[in-house]
């Protein structure tokens, strides 16, 4: 699964000794970008549970499972419930690896929506100090920073 994802310039590194969950994180994360309507998040989300099934340590499954319920409040339902989810997967991630930047990124847009700025904008800071390089941390806290005025 990582050739799709190779020609299309996205590398990720694999943090399981399990080949089977990493497969499954990979497909899950060509879904995941490619997911257009709940039930393609659902199928996304489908084959994170089956990666962590195959390794409950596995930090980024979490990750990309946080980010599919923090999408579905955001895009879809707005039940708060979904929120829950996603902040509980976000920080079982950060548990798991505390150097997991996209973890501590989407834990600042869920600051950011509880209204704490204080803290999103910590989180995202965190994130961004992980992975300078990376992009989401970035716009993570654009948009808390855009919303406090």
């Amino acid at each position: 699964m990582q050739l799709p994802l190779l020609e299309k310039g996205f590398v990720f590194h694999q943090h399981t000794k399990n080949l089977e969950a990493y497969d499954s994180y990979l497909r899950g994360v060509e879904e995941f970008w490619t997911a257009e309507t709940p039930n393609d998040f659902a199928d996304s989300a489908n084959m994170m549970k089956k990666a962590i099934a195959l390794d409950p340590g596995y930090a980024d499954a979490y990750s990309v499972l946080g980010r599919i319920h923090g999408l579905q409040y955001d895009w879809y339902f707005k039940d708060i419930h979904e929120l829950d989810i996603a902040e509980e997967l976000e920080r079982r991630a950060t548990v798991l690896d505390n150097s997991d930047a996209l973890a501590y990124a989407a834990l600042g847009q869920i600051a950011d929506i509880r209204g704490r700025p204080d803290q999103a904008i910590a989180d995202e800071r965190r994130a961004i100090a992980l992975a300078p390089n990376e992009s989401y941390p970035y716009v993570a806290l654009s948009g808390t920073k855009n919303a406090e005025g």
